[in-house]
């Protein structure tokens, strides 16, 4: 799931928002229930030109709960507005003047379908609930303004329209709903955009789930009960408690380096990790020579505090990193890691951490046998690689003890052909200039193992059939 949209309506009402683990887009005045409950969306939108001057609207952006607000411009208007986060503000009446945007297509929307266009425009894989559009346009608590807005006279008790009865409240200034018309014309209207752009461009096609069976927009997306959406969350939080290891080499060898902070592992690794330690459980080994005298030595920075390191010593390893991820890979499934992930400590992992994820899935779909891995700068070997446990138990190593380093990464692309996951669209950039070590190049060895140990391999895949 890469991206989660909310809307506000009844069939939300027992909807569990701490089980939301994806990047997720929220709307107009929910934030009064985000409030209760301290969890926040991503992204915020709120296009509703009268919606969006309500007070309370700005007393929420001013927080800065949200990485972004897309917004009507009527906001200007509001005497507070020069005192908004002003960089995080986007305003949907400028996207759709604007040739690169895919609001461009728009003629009808609201805050809804607007919701579900900014996700098109950041994720792939979408899911909306909550959008029921079966309004009741016009409530006992309301009463109709001279300029055509409804105003709430009083709090309702209950409100048939939404997922907390106090999302409108005293004093509420907004349009009339007209879901039949306006709302139900906007979701028409984006279900063709989507369908022409998948059309345009395969490569990037978008897919959009529905999990509302029972509203009039079912029609114009693929639809499933709540239930699925309850049971596919718990399948990624199930994935993010995962145990993973990254396995990683290090050496001050043919660095000037004189302290910690100098280190490829603090200026690159750790901090490119960091960000997926909360939400998956992940632990970090770390072989160096015994002998380096920088390493022997080392205090993690504050900083770092929250990163499970393991730091250990290896001997007669110099110039094999081989050696050590087969160390380090044996160490892990002993502490009972189920992925590793295979790196060097000059390695800048994909900023979005959504990538780790999806790693997984992928590698699970093919019963844990073969790789993920990103693009690491080369155009014709993946590298970096993540495997499962299954891998070590099936070869009684990572890589064959006969490589030392390079060839590696050609071993495991031949030996798992067809059976791997190149996911090129994540970039694991390699950022630490030349080698610490002197290349043993042997392609011929390299080929005599792939043919060897390929037969163990088949032979694991036709018993799991």
């Amino acid at each position: 799931m890469d991206c989660l949209v909310l809307g506000n309506g009844k069939s939300l009402e027992k909807f569990d928002f701490d089980s939301i683990k994806s990047p997720w887009i929220g709307c107009c005045l929910a934030f009064r229930y985000w409030n209760k409950i301290n969890k926040f969306p991503d992204y915020y939108v709120n296009v509703d030109r009268v919606v969006c001057q309500n007070n309370e609207v700005i007393e929420f952006i001013k927080q800065e709960k949200c990485q972004m607000y897309l917004l009507s411009n009527s906001i200007v208007e509001h005497p507070e507005f020069e005192n908004l986060p002003k960089n995080k503000i986007v305003f949907i009446e400028e996207l759709m003047i604007d040739p690169r945007s895919i609001f461009k297509y728009i003629r009808n929307w609201c805050s809804g379908s607007a919701s579900v266009i900014l996700a098109i425009d950041l994720f792939e894989d979408i899911h909306i609930a909550g959008f029921d559009c079966d309004y009741v346009e016009f409530i006992p608590e309301c009463e109709k303004q001279d300029d055509g807005t409804l105003i709430i006279k009083k709090t309702p008790e209950s409100n048939p329209n939404y997922f907390f009865n106090d999302y409108q409240r005293t004093g509420d200034k907004y349009n009339v709903p007209n879901g039949k018309r306006v709302h139900l014309q906007s979701w028409k209207e984006l279900s063709e955009i989507v369908r022409h752009l998948n059309f345009m461009f395969p490569e990037v096609s978008r897919k959009i789930t529905n999990y509302n069976y029972k509203i009039s927009i079912s029609e114009y997306f693929k639809t499933k009960s709540m239930k699925f959406l309850c049971q596919e969350m718990t399948e990624k939080d199930q994935i993010n408690r995962t145990t993973i290891s990254f396995c990683v080499p290090s050496t001050s060898k043919n660095r000037d380096w004189k302290s910690f902070e100098e280190t490829y592992l603090n200026s690159i690794l750790l901090p490119s990790i960091k960000p997926l330690n909360s939400d998956f459980d992940i632990q970090v080994y770390i072989g160096y020579d015994d002998d380096d005298e920088l390493y022997s030595k080392i205090e993690l920075p504050e900083k770092f505090k929250d990163i499970s390191l393991n730091w250990i010593p290896v001997k007669d390893c110099k110039g094999n990193p081989c050696k050590v991820w087969n160390l380090l890979t044996k160490k892990s499934i002993d502490d009972g890691i189920e992925y590793i992930q295979i790196g060097g400590d000059d390695i800048m992992y994909d900023s979005r951490k959504e990538w780790l994820g999806k790693f997984i899935k992928n590698l699970k779909k093919n019963k844990n046998i073969g790789y993920s891995s990103g693009f690491s700068d080369n155009p014709n070997i993946p590298t970096q690689f993540l495997i499962h446990k299954k891998h070590y138990k099936i070869l009684g190593w990572f890589s064959p003890p006969q490589i030392q380093n390079w060839f590696c990464d050609n071993f495991l692309f031949g030996l798992y052909k067809g059976q791997g996951s190149w996911l090129k669209e994540y970039h694991h950039s390699n950022l630490g200039g030349e080698p610490r070590y002197e290349p043993k190049n042997d392609k011929r060895l390299c080929e005599m193992l792939i043919k060897r140990h390929k037969k163990k391999l088949n032979k694991q895949i036709k018993n799991d059939k």
